[in-house]
Protein backbone atom coordinates (compact mmCIF):
# COMPACT_ATOMS: atom_id res chain seq x y z
CA UNK A 1 0.00 0.00 0.00
CA UNK A 2 1.29 3.65 -1.05
CA UNK A 3 2.32 5.27 1.73
CA UNK A 4 -0.47 8.58 2.96
CA UNK A 5 1.48 11.97 1.48
CA UNK A 6 0.48 13.29 5.58
CA UNK A 7 1.46 11.73 8.65
CA UNK A 8 -2.09 10.77 9.66
CA UNK A 9 -2.70 6.94 9.46
CA UNK A 10 -5.23 5.83 6.80
CA UNK A 11 -6.97 1.98 7.17
CA UNK A 12 -6.72 -0.04 3.96
CA UNK A 13 -9.75 -1.02 2.08
CA UNK A 14 -9.98 -3.89 -0.01
CA UNK A 15 -12.08 -3.05 -3.10
CA UNK A 16 -11.76 -6.33 -5.06
CA UNK A 17 -14.74 -7.54 -3.82
CA UNK A 18 -16.60 -4.06 -4.95
CA UNK A 19 -17.17 -3.71 -8.33
CA UNK A 20 -18.16 -0.48 -8.47
CA UNK A 21 -15.99 1.27 -6.06
CA UNK A 22 -13.14 -0.62 -8.11
CA UNK A 23 -14.49 1.04 -11.22
CA UNK A 24 -14.08 4.83 -9.71
CA UNK A 25 -10.37 3.96 -8.25
CA UNK A 26 -9.43 2.10 -12.05
CA UNK A 27 -11.24 5.37 -13.77
CA UNK A 28 -9.47 7.96 -11.61
CA UNK A 29 -6.11 6.15 -11.66
CA UNK A 30 -6.15 5.91 -15.92
CA UNK A 31 -7.30 9.56 -16.22
CA UNK A 32 -5.70 11.03 -13.26
CA UNK A 33 -8.23 13.03 -12.36
CA UNK A 34 -9.61 12.87 -9.02
CA UNK A 35 -13.82 11.74 -8.12
CA UNK A 36 -15.55 13.85 -5.34
CA UNK A 37 -18.22 10.84 -3.79
CA UNK A 38 -21.85 11.89 -2.70
CA UNK A 39 -24.45 10.83 -1.23
CA UNK A 40 -27.53 13.22 -1.22
CA UNK A 41 -26.11 16.23 -2.63
CA UNK A 42 -23.33 16.27 0.73
CA UNK A 43 -19.89 15.22 0.15
CA UNK A 44 -18.66 11.94 1.55
CA UNK A 45 -15.19 11.09 0.12
CA UNK A 46 -13.29 12.12 -2.66
CA UNK A 47 -10.67 9.39 -4.99
CA UNK A 48 -7.69 11.17 -5.83
CA UNK A 49 -4.76 9.52 -8.07
CA UNK A 50 -1.54 8.75 -6.22
CA UNK A 51 1.65 10.52 -7.08
CA UNK A 52 3.77 8.50 -9.61
CA UNK A 53 6.91 8.13 -8.66
CA UNK A 54 9.97 8.77 -11.38
CA UNK A 55 10.09 5.78 -13.63
CA UNK A 56 13.88 7.27 -14.92
CA UNK A 57 16.83 8.45 -12.51
CA UNK A 58 17.35 12.02 -13.55
CA UNK A 59 20.63 12.17 -15.59
CA UNK A 60 23.07 14.93 -13.40
CA UNK A 61 23.51 18.10 -15.71
CA UNK A 62 27.01 18.34 -17.27
CA UNK A 63 29.31 20.98 -15.55
CA UNK A 64 29.98 24.50 -16.71
CA UNK A 65 33.38 25.65 -17.81
CA UNK A 66 33.52 27.70 -14.78
CA UNK A 67 32.26 24.90 -12.88
CA UNK A 68 34.91 22.77 -14.01
CA UNK A 69 37.70 25.86 -13.63
CA UNK A 70 36.71 26.18 -9.90
CA UNK A 71 36.92 22.56 -9.40
CA UNK A 72 40.26 22.59 -10.76
CA UNK A 73 41.46 25.41 -8.85
CA UNK A 74 40.90 23.52 -5.45
CA UNK A 75 43.46 20.70 -6.76
CA UNK A 76 46.57 21.22 -4.57
CA UNK A 77 44.83 23.65 -2.30
CA UNK A 78 46.07 22.26 0.71
CA UNK A 79 49.82 21.09 -0.73
CA UNK A 80 51.61 23.22 1.66
CA UNK A 81 50.10 22.49 4.95
CA UNK A 82 51.55 20.45 7.46
CA UNK A 83 49.04 18.59 8.03
CA UNK A 84 50.39 17.26 11.79
CA UNK A 85 50.62 20.71 12.70
CA UNK A 86 47.04 21.12 11.60
CA UNK A 87 46.11 18.24 13.89
CA UNK A 88 47.97 19.51 16.80
CA UNK A 89 46.45 22.85 16.60
CA UNK A 90 43.32 21.68 15.71
CA UNK A 91 43.48 19.70 19.53
CA UNK A 92 45.11 22.47 21.05
CA UNK A 93 42.45 25.15 20.46
CA UNK A 94 39.73 22.70 21.70
CA UNK A 95 41.81 23.05 24.99
CA UNK A 96 41.43 26.40 24.91
CA UNK A 97 39.83 28.48 28.23
CA UNK A 98 36.83 30.54 26.71
CA UNK A 99 35.38 27.69 24.42
CA UNK A 100 32.93 25.26 26.51
CA UNK A 101 33.93 21.29 26.87
CA UNK A 102 32.01 19.41 25.07
CA UNK A 103 30.87 16.22 26.70
CA UNK A 104 30.41 13.27 24.66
Amino acid sequence: MAQPRDREQRDELDISAMPELRRVAEEVARTGRARVLTEGGRVVAKVVPLRKSPSRKLKPRPATPEQLAAFRSAAGGWKDVDTDRLVADIYSSRDQVGRPHIEL
